[in-house]
């Protein structure tokens, strides 16, 4: 029952730091959400900030479940590569730009895991493949760690509210198309 009430908290923090962002949301709002007192959401976490913490995490680990699934040496690795980033992308989907910065402006601590586990385990995903691939022909021969973090940047740097408000592009077409630009950029086969 500790669990199932765990989750449901999460789930409820989820969809409120989403559609309201992480400022906007009260543990009374997600008690209220929950139709729960406060005391039982403070059973399982110790803060608003715990929460959001917790919402991350799952998230990255959903994200290393998709890369280690990844088979990194049986199939052509440009296409792994382009196969995981729509995996990823789905979970990425799942931080909307409005919560992720608050992320950014007011949990610098969990930020800075965000850009630690993006630097850890993404961006080394991403060299392996392409390392790959330039073994068998199949990418061409540019740096792969810089190549992987100006893609990273990219859509980090077009995921902000403010530029996703302007553009009238949702992000999962920014991921898209940053994505076929990657791909094509670095593929040796267009």
């Amino acid at each position: 029952m500790e669990d199932f009430n765990r989750e449901r908290i999460l789930q409820a923090a989820d969809a409120l730091f989403n559609t309201r962002g992480y400022k906007s949301v009260t543990i009374d709002d997600l008690a209220e959400k929950l139709g729960i007192s406060k005391k039982t959401i403070y059973v399982h976490f110790d803060s608003k900030k715990d929460i959001a913490t917790a919402v991350v995490e799952d998230i990255l680990q959903h994200i290393t479940k998709k890369l280690d699934e990844a088979p990194l040496m049986d199939e052509n690795p440009i296409d792994v590569l382009r196969t995981t980033i729509d995996q990823i992308k789905n979970e990425v989907l799942r931080i909307r730009p409005i919560f992720m910065a608050d992320i950014q402006k007011l949990l610098p601590k969990l930020w800075l895991r965000v850009v630690t586990y993006r630097d850890e385990h993404i961006i080394k995903f991403m060299c392996e493949l392409i390392l790959k691939a330039q073994q068998l022909g199949l990418a061409k021969p540019l740096n792969p760690m810089l190549a992987s973090q100006i893609f990273l940047d990219s859509l980090q740097t077009m995921a902000v509210p403010d530029v996703m408000m302007k553009s009238g592009f949702s992000v999962s077409e920014v991921i898209d198309t940053l994505t076929e630009i990657f791909i094509g950029g670095i593929s040796t086969h267009g």
